[in-house]
């Protein structure tokens, strides 16, 4: 496995394998359960092979031996540099937070470099990912109902706007 980013002895970021991604779902976390279920009625192996195969760069969060975390930007428009940022992770991102909010900012300039606006719509119950965001820049758009009648905040990201603090 290559390594793109290395944060300390045992956390880093590498391109995303397909063993990757059924070792993310098996363990996924129950907020990123639930919201793929009420977003587009899917199991955690499914939101993730969808994810992973429309996103041309996706990429594997490490700790240890183990992923903890698949993330990535699915274009929507190459004229308007706009992409849909999403990332599914497992508790151990709850668990060893500090590594993974000590990067952040690295990983979204990185990701600025091609999309001037990244957003994603996240579920109302889903409070670590909805403070994740807000802590990195990202702000609060829109309000949707969902088909099972949840709601979803959309989170936006401009470049040149806010950035991780």
């Amino acid at each position: 496995m290559a390594e793109l980013w290395r944060f300390g002895f045992d956390e880093w970021i590498s391109r995303t394998v397909p063993g990757d991604v059924e070792s993310v779902a098996a363990r996924m976390r129950e907020a990123d359960r639930r919201e793929v279920w009420a977003s587009h009625e899917l199991e955690p192996l499914e939101a993730l092979r969808s994810s992973v195969g429309r996103t041309p760069k996706p990429r594997t969060i490490w700790k240890g031996d183990r992923p903890a975390a698949i993330f990535g930007v699915v274009p929507v428009s190459v004229v308007f540099r706009t992409g849909i940022v999403w990332l599914l992770g497992t508790e151990l991102i709850e668990k060893h937070p500090v590594p993974f909010l000590r990067h952040t900012k690295e990983v979204m300039e990185a990701l600025q470099e091609e999309y001037g606006l990244l957003f994603n719509w996240v579920h109302e119950t889903n409070r670590l990912s909805r403070r994740w965001l807000r802590w990195c820049g990202y702000e609060e758009r829109d309000v949707m109902t969902g088909m099972h009648g949840d709601r979803f905040i959309r989170y936006e990201l401009r470049k040149g706007g806010a950035t991780c603090a």
